[in-house]
């Protein structure tokens, strides 16, 4: 038959932009999420979902650990406060080193460390060593270790998105903790249960190493703005304010 001339093979039809939906898409989490923007906002979100996947995974793991081997819910409650405890103890000269040392660097070596930590210990249980002192001081160290993540975390979150993004930061920061903690407590548990406690502690371990990993990726300088004063006048001053500053 005669071919119309507004016909077209199909080997000659115009190509589709399949890229299209991918920059919709990237333009509608812009909008949503505009510190998405930030280069490196995006690779600190992604070093933060990882501690959290190993945090709710330890925490899930740590209580579990401490119930088959004492079968006391008070040790349990006892070793996660003695986590806090060490939290509080420090946080305040945290804040104080991260202030002074580069903050990225500070977050990495705290998350390695606590990898560290986690590897140990699940080591010990693997080979039928742990005890509960051993518990204890490696809970104590997980809480020194969170006073340095935590103001190192908020105030990279700050230099990475700046004033007029960081409550749009802070909300995409934790709906990846709570999505992690979700994803974390459901593979502890699985881990547990298929394999061993002692498992899940080195399994859960890759994850606090990946969370440095990635923050090597973030480009530029952190270094923090403090100064030369002592120590002790800095954590006075830092102490002044909390009590002083109204909401």
């Amino acid at each position: 038959g005669v071919r119309h001339p507004s016909h077209r093979p199909s080997s000659q039809e115009e190509p589709v932009d399949r890229s299209m939906p991918a920059a919709e898409a990237r333009g509608w989490l812009l909008r949503l999420f505009p510190a998405f923007s930030s280069y490196n906002f995006r690779w600190l979100l992604a070093a933060n979902a990882a501690a959290s996947l190993g945090m709710s995974m330890e925490m899930l793991a740590q209580g579990w650990l401490v119930l088959t081997l004492t079968d006391s819910a008070f040790w349990v409650g006892a070793v996660a406060g003695l986590r806090g405890a060490g939290l509080v103890a420090f946080g305040a000269m945290g804040g104080v080193i991260v202030d002074r040392v580069d903050r990225r660097k500070a977050l990495a070596l705290a998350q390695m460390l606590r990898g560290v930590a986690v590897l140990i210990l699940g080591l010990l249980v693997v080979t039928e060593q742990v005890t509960l002192p051993a518990i204890l001081a490696i809970a104590l160290f997980q809480g020194v270790m969170q006073g340095i993540v935590l103001p190192a975390n908020n105030t990279l979150v700050f230099d990475t998105t700046g004033p007029s993004r960081i409550l749009n930061a802070v909300s995409a920061r934790m709906m990846a903790f709570n999505a992690a903690r979700i994803g974390g407590s459901i593979v502890a548990g699985a881990l547990i249960n298929s394999v061993d406690v002692g498992w899940c502690y080195v399994a859960l371990s890759g994850a606090f190493f990946l969370s440095p990993a990635l923050l090597l990726l973030m480009r530029g300088n952190f270094q923090g703005t403090g100064g030369r004063e002592p120590v002790w006048r800095t954590l006075n001053e830092g102490v002044r304010y909390a009590i002083g500053a109204r909401p």
